[in-house]
Parts: C-alpha cells; sequence; structure tokens
C-alpha cells in the first residue's frame, strides 16, 4: 500500500526533517502518532507529491509518486489538518465536482453524496456555502470530501481535531465499516491516542523524523499493560479507608487527591487482583491511560 524508501528531506540546511527514513505500511487502517514537529505532515505532503525528496522513493499502491502523481492521486482522498475550501460554493455543489472529477457520472454522484451527507449528519447544511459551516462541520465535510468517488486510500491528518465525543465515535465507525465494505485503506495522522487504540489495525511512533516503533494494535494488547489505575469514589470521606485497604492488600499508592487515589502496578497479577477487590458502593476503577498513550509516553521519553 505504502512504501517510504530511504528518504531525506530538508526545508533548509539547518531543517533536517527525514535522514534515510523508511516506512512500510500494509494494513488496512494505520496510524501514525507524533508530536508536533514530529514530522507527520511533513511526510504527507512528500507522499502526496507537494514537496519533493532529496533522494530515496516514496511507492503508493505499487506506484512511484514522482513518475505518477497523477495516476496515485486518483485513488487517493485526503483530510489536511487544517483544510481550506472555496467558501463561495455550496456543500452539494462542490462534493458533485469532487465526484464528477474521480470519474463519477453525475447519477452516481448525486448518490454518493447523498449517502455521505447522511451518514455524516450534514444533511440539513446540503444547500449552505463552505463559507458559512462551523469548524466541526468544515471537519465532517472534509470527511465526505476524501470518501467520495470511492478512493482506495485515503489520508486522514487529525481527522477528529474539531469533532465532540460523539461525532468522533460515529466518525471513526463509519471510517471502520467503509473500510471493511469497500476494500478502502486509511493512513491516519492524529494526537488523539485513545481513538487510534480503539480505531486502527496497527500504529507507529514517529519521533525527530525517526520511526522508533511499529506493530499491531493487537500485539500491543497482548504485549503490554497499563500500570497506572485510578481509583475513585464519590464519597471522599472514605477515601482515607480505601488508601489503608489497598495498602494492606500489598498495593503501591502514588498519590490521593480529595477523589482519587493513584495506584502503580507491576504484573498482569496485579491488575487481575485489583479488579476483583470489593471496593464499597460508589467506588469505580479506571486506567489511568489508554495503552498507545502509556507506550507512545515511554518511547517519546527513551527518544529524547
Amino acid at each position: 500500500m505504502l512504501e517510504v524508501k530511504n528518504i531525506s528531506f530538508q526545508y533548509t540546511r539547518d531543517m533536517q526533517v527525514f535522514d534515510n527514513f523508511s516506512l512500510s505500511v500494509n494494513d488496512r487502517i494505520f496510524g501514525l502518532i507524533g508530536v508536533n514537529g514530529a514530522g507527520k505532515s511533513t511526510l504527507l505532503k512528500l507522499v502526496l507529491g507537494l514537496l519533493q525528496t532529496s533522494s530515496g522513493e516514496i511507492i503508493v499502491h505499487n506506484q512511484n509518486i514522482k513518475n505518477h502523481r497523477k495516476e496515485v492521486l486518483k485513488q487517493v482522498g485526503v483530510v489536511f489538518e487544517n483544510p481550506v475550501f472555496p467558501g463561495w460554493t455550496q456543500v452539494t455543489d462542490h462534493l458533485l465536482y469532487v465526484g464528477q472529477i474521480r470519474g463519477l457520472t453525475r447519477q452516481e454522484a448525486h448518490q454518493e453524496v447523498n449517502l455521505l451527507l447522511e451518514v455524516l449528519n450534514l444533511e440539513e447544511k446540503r444547500q449552505a456555502l463552505l463559507a458559512d459551516l462551523s469548524a466541526g462541520l468544515k471537519q465532517r465535510f472534509a470527511i465526505a470530501q476524501a470518501l467520495i468517488g470511492s478512493p482506495s486510500l485515503i489520508f486522514l491528518d487529525e481527522p477528529t481535531a474539531n469533532l465532540d465525543a460523539k461525532s468522533r465515535s460515529s466518525v471513526l465507525k463509519y471510517l471502520r465499516a467503509t473500510a471493511r465494505d469497500k476494500d478502502l485503506s486509511i493512513i491516519i495522522f492524529s494526537h488523539i491516542l485513545d481513538d487510534l487504540e480503539k480505531f486502527c489495525d496497527s500504529y507507529g511512533i514517529l519521533h525527530r523524523g525517526q520511526l522508533v516503533r511499529q506493530e499491531m494494535i493487537a500485539e500491543l494488547i497482548q504485549h503490554e499493560f497499563i500500570d497506572h489505575y485510578q481509583i475513585r469514589c464519590l464519597d471522599p470521606q472514605e477515601l482515607p479507608k480505601i488508601r489503608e485497604f489497598l495498602l494492606a492488600e500489598g498495593f503501591e499508592v502514588l498519590d490521593e487527591d480529595n477523589q482519587e487515589i493513584l495506584v502503580a502496578l507491576h504484573t498482569r497479577e496485579e491488575v487481575s487482583k485489583l479488579q476483583q477487590l470489593q471496593f464499597p458502593t460508589g467506588v469505580s476503577i479506571h486506567p489511568d491511560r489508554g495503552l498507545l498513550e502509556q507506550v507512545f509516553f515511554e518511547e517519546i521519553g527513551a527518544n529524547s
């Protein structure tokens, strides 16, 4: 699907982003994560041919982007982090235009537009000018534009950044179903790690222009475990008793405030033991962070 082979790129003599960088992606849904400045957006522009590498090659669906950019882009949909659209056009008109550019007949384009407006909750805005859309609506419109014409690969750069939690969940659920049903591959660049952990088949961590980790989400779940849990209590007066109870059971209590206790765990057996404890009513146990978030910060710290 995507092969990035030994590429180098620099904006200026003193600002090198990639030096002999490689990445291979063949999974259905791949997430690339990294802090701001790690090189994610630059990599996307290189893959799309908007920037040129000084060495190496980029292969998309077995075609070199330098030699076959036009053919590659016909198969690709994109959502940029801060999408810009011609504000004077209407939602429906613009989507129909994009659909026909991608080879749909006008009837086929109408059918796809109607479906996308429905599933992305844009039906009430079909005649709205793009300039009048809120940030969240514009983000959903950008996703619709990326999907119309049934591309075989889409790149999503922070696609849910302006969406609320409910909209993020519904959009990602639809994208995953579309990937399954329409033979679509997705490469997503995002910092919302909880979403990626649930959405992706595999992930990679990009740090300072280097790929420091890449694996399947299934491998992450199998080999890693959450090492910090929050014990929350509706009645703050119960917290001292709960703390003493945890200490008596042999747990390492790191912190306590007026609403929760933070516990450090070291083995899977401790996780199982914690989850089996009988707490009073109103007490709940929550992972302090997701697996992907935990691994991300470990890798970033180890490579800083």
